[in-house]
């Protein structure tokens, strides 16, 4: 449920996009990621050499990073996983 109240506070319309903004982001990341394992996967299954995948594997790497880097900034705190372990971030 949406609350209406929250309407009412100061530059809240601007914070709201902002978050819409970054879960459209996040929903990308999420898709790129799908990609490039999958890729990776097939490939492999289709009996490609291991060398010729680093493109995607590197690629799927850029986007965790990405996807890790931009809740850098929020507090979010999982009971199983931390963002604590990426301090350099």
């Amino acid at each position: 449920m949406f609350d209406k109240g929250l309407l009412t506070l100061t530059d809240i319309k601007k914070t709201m996009r902002g978050l819409v903004g970054l879960y459209i982001l996040q929903a990308f990341l999420i898709v790129g990621q799908a990609v490039s394992l999958g890729l990776v996967i097939t490939h492999l299954w289709n009996g490609k050499p291991l060398k010729e995948q680093f493109i995607y594997i590197i690629g799927f790497l850029l986007y965790v990073v990405q996807f890790v880097s931009n809740f850098h900034d929020f507090d979010v705190s999982f009971p199983m996983f931390s963002l604590s372990c990426f301090p350099h971030i």
